[in-house]
């Protein structure tokens, strides 16, 4: 299971990993992400701090102590962190940029739906770019951490992920691949007062049909995170 994850950054208080493949967070029919994680780290106790969806792939923090656990606790609940992703679409949508807000709601076979009403909103701020002619970027920043929140706001638009199995499922590229194009590209914070920033393109070559437009790509995402 080597091949779950990679290790961007360590030190004594944290690990910054590169979740690679479709893996639930905790275990389900097998060992979950944070189990397999765990087993690479036999004599060290490791705490969850945050979680990404099973799909999406990317970064994520690890806390090494239950002392960076709690001070990560505090960064998330009061959202002194910016996490930056990226999606890829075949279909351009109604919007190319703005903020998606809107009450998530349970719907058949384990998906959500976005609602119009605002008590408990989930919170996406976005930008489109063409890629392509039939593939578009999105860069994302969300400000709440709800389940399913990308790949429903981008549903919500018309620009539903390629590869996505319950969001847009007869796309072609789920067929061909079996990958969901969500990644956790970018993560940037303070801890212990001194700042932290990360970023890890995806090793998308099937996806992209030039160097050109992989060249946008990185170059878009990183002006979107460096403006």
């Amino acid at each position: 299971m080597n091949d779950f994850f990679n290790i961007i950054f360590q030190n004594e208080d944290f690990i910054v990993i590169n979740k690679l493949k479709a893996i639930s967070f905790h275990s389900e029919n097998g060992p979950g992400l944070f189990h397999v994680i765990q087993s690479k780290f036999e004599n060290i106790k490791l705490y969850p701090v945050h979680r990404i969806d099973k799909v999406t792939t990317g970064l994520m923090i690890i806390a090494k102590n239950s002392e960076a656990a709690a001070e990560f606790g505090k960064i998330f609940e009061t959202r002194l962190i910016e996490k930056t992703y990226m999606a890829f679409s075949d279909c351009r949508g109604r919007l190319s940029e703005g903020t998606i807000s809107g009450d998530m709601k349970k719907a058949r076979r384990g998906m959500y739906v976005l609602r119009k009403t605002q008590v408990n909103p989930a919170i996406t701020e976005f930008k489109s770019i063409q890629i392509e002619k039939k593939l578009f970027l999105f860069l994302i920043r969300i400000h709440t951490g709800k389940t399913h929140q990308i790949r429903v706001a981008l549903k919500s638009i018309g620009s539903p992920i390629l590869g996505d199995p319950l969001y847009y499922p007869k796309n072609k590229m789920q067929n061909e691949h079996k990958i969901t194009y969500l990644h956790s590209f970018s993560i940037k914070f303070e801890f212990k007062k001194f700042n932290y920033s990360f970023k890890n393109f995806p090793e998308y070559k099937d996806l992209f049909k030039n160097n050109d437009s992989e060249r946008l790509a990185r170059q878009t995402a990183d002006e979107f995170i460096n403006p």
